[in-house]
């Protein structure tokens, strides 16, 4: 068989799947980060070091804070259950989740200057899905994560 020939095949197949994988509502995206900063959302004043990642899922834009410090969780804080997580909501659009010796929060609705594209807020439901499957894969990263460098975010969640 020819080189080129082969190459050829092997970039189309390559082509095709990229984007078959890609259609939005199948899976969740990384589409930036993780990048450090300072302070996490929601809890203030802080310097606490925080990573945080976009991803883009179902046409939407979600916000993801992680944090190796331990945070003190406002009391007002309702208590919010998905499947199979339990974590606090601060507010209606925003998820609140505290590891053994981490945390994160959610933020499912973004402003236009830190939206990717255009995007929709999820639904509850929705919400839940992707925090249930976000948490499900970090901890498998989490568990030979050194703490001294930055978190493995997912960069691709699959949804059923």
């Amino acid at each position: 068989m020819n080189r080129f020939f082969l190459k050829w095949l092997v970039f189309q197949l390559l082509f095709i799947s990229f984007f078959t994988f890609g259609k939005e509502g199948s899976v969740g995206i990384l589409v930036k980060g993780p990048e450090s900063e300072t302070g996490f959302p929601y809890i203030y004043p802080n310097a606490i070091e925080t990573w945080s990642g976009t991803y883009r899922y179902l046409e939407s834009d979600i916000k993801v804070y992680f944090t190796r410090g331990f945070i003190l969780r406002p009391p007002e804080w309702e208590k919010l259950s998905c499947a199979k997580i339990s974590g606090f909501n601060p507010e209606n659009t925003v998820f609140f989740y505290q590891g053994s010796s981490w945390s994160l929060l959610f933020m499912f609705s973004l402003n236009e200057s830190e939206s990717y594209k255009a995007s929709t807020v999820l639904s509850p439901e929705d919400q839940c899905l992707f925090v249930d499957k976000f948490i499900s894969r970090l901890k498998y990263f989490l568990r030979d994560s050194d703490v001294k460098l930055p978190p493995l975010l997912p960069a691709i969640l699959e949804f059923p």
